[in-house]
């Protein structure tokens, strides 16, 4: 085992602790906020459903309406070349239709980006233009979007560009909460070839935020099962046929008891309060 696999393995307990920490400060939706609409911004398929499914289908069940907007078109979960690419990217967008569908969300509220995965840094301007125009027509009370503490590089991305799409949106903005992916399995090592000033934020700034904010704890009840048929929807990922992109320690920490949020605090000065 690498010196950074037995980190991982040895940090596991510290991850369930912080997860229950926050399980266990934090607070359920109410009712209101159960029926309010929704914009769940995915950086790749399957994030909406590791991070928010639960959420999504109790939303849906309520008859609120949520739109999903899948920014990357998902090609880097595997090593393939040319034709393989294009079809795995096809592959990756039927899963995400499947699996919104079993959470609740039709066809025709999921929006793709068709952004190239893992490029993110090089597309920002794209990224802003497709969630601007996603976030101007559809006036959701609620944004969801990966964590900024993440360290995914895409992951990182649409955080920052979120606030930059809002911060030029007039009138009422949607409350933005955060769900974590990467965190939960990759930290401290979330983004493992930056310099040992990175790895020290990746280490400080989830412990920061849980000192900064209170989380919202959203049990996932009698929606976690949905939850499980929505990722059995995602066979490329899950396994069904080629190497697994998605390893059972990974997938784990999204099948508890809470799906657990947290406010973006860069956008206080920009509204939409707690």
């Amino acid at each position: 085992m690498s010196l950074e696999g037995g980190v991982r393995v040895a940090v596991r307990p510290v991850q369930s602790t912080l997860r229950a920490v926050w399980a266990l400060s934090g607070s359920d939706f109410d009712d209101a906020q159960i029926a309010a609409s929704a914009v769940v911004v995915a950086p790749h398929p399957d994030d909406e459903t590791l991070g928010c499914g639960a959420t999504i289908a109790r939303k849906t069940a309520a008859g609120a309406r949520v739109r999903v907007v899948i920014a990357t078109d998902g090609r880097a979960s595997h090593t393939v070349d040319g034709r393989d690419a294009e079809q795995l990217v096809a592959r990756r967008r039927a899963e995400a239709l499947s699996a919104c569908a079993e959470l609740g969300v039709p066809e025709a509220d999921v929006v793709f980006l068709d952004l190239l995965d893992g490029g993110l840094r090089d597309s920002r301007a794209e990224l802003h233009d497709g969630l601007s125009a996603v976030l101007r027509k559809e006036t959701a009370e609620q944004l969801f979007i990966t964590a900024s503490c993440d360290g995914h590089p895409d992951h990182d991305v649409v955080s920052s560009v979120v606030v930059e799409v809002l911060a030029t949106l007039g009138g009422t903005r949607p409350l933005v909460l955060e769900y974590p992916v990467w965190m939960w399995s990759h930290w401290p090592f979330t983004a493992p070839r930056t310099p040992v000033g990175a790895l020290a934020r990746a280490i400080r700034e989830p412990l920061r935020r849980l000192r900064e904010v209170r989380p919202w704890s959203v049990p996932t009840a009698e929606f976690l099962e949905c939850k499980r048929a929505a990722l059995a929807r995602y066979e490329s990922q899950l396994g069904g046929g080629v190497d697994a992109a998605l390893e059972p320690s990974f997938v784990r920490p999204f099948l508890g008891r809470h799906e657990l949020f947290v406010p973006h605090r860069s956008l206080d000065h920009l509204g939409g309060a707690r």
